[in-house]
Formats: C-alpha cells, sequence, structure tokens
C-alpha cells in the first residue's frame, strides 16, 4: 500500500497541535495521532515500531515518527 507520509521528529512538538489536518498529541515517549473522529493510533518512540490499522500508519526510524495515509 502507498502511504503519504510526513516526517515527525519528537522534539519538533510540545503540545497537542494540528499538522496536516491530523490532530497530533505528543507524550513522554511517543505521539497520538487523530486519523478521524473513531481512529487514533498511538506509538512509542521504539525504533522500527509499526502501528496500523486500515489505511493509517505510524512508524519510527532513526528516532523520527513518520505518519501516514493510504493514498
Amino acid at each position: 500500500m502507498d502511504y503519504e507520509i510526513f516526517a515527525l521528529n519528537n522534539e519538533e512538538i510540545t503540545k497537542q497541535t494540528t499538522i496536516n489536518n491530523l490532530l497530533i498529541t505528543p507524550y513522554t515517549d511517543g505521539i497520538c495521532v487523530n486519523f478521524t473522529n473513531e481512529i487514533a493510533l498511538s506509538c512509542n518512540l521504539i525504533n522500527g515500531i509499526i502501528v496500523k490499522i486500515d489505511k493509517y500508519i505510524i512508524y519510527v526510524e532513526d528516532n523520527i515518527f513518520y505518519v501516514g495515509v493510504a493514498k
């Protein structure tokens, strides 16, 4: 599946904010992304972790979060 992805450095946001029309909430060691009113994914800052459901994905490489929605 091809995703439209954007990168988010762990220190880039310090409070809940909207990026690319997605509500993103930072936590001590991760983020939560609200993709829709019904679907939110949480992901810890662990290199190699992949969290996906339906057409949404968050994964971590080199301590950077990558957030995507299938095209």
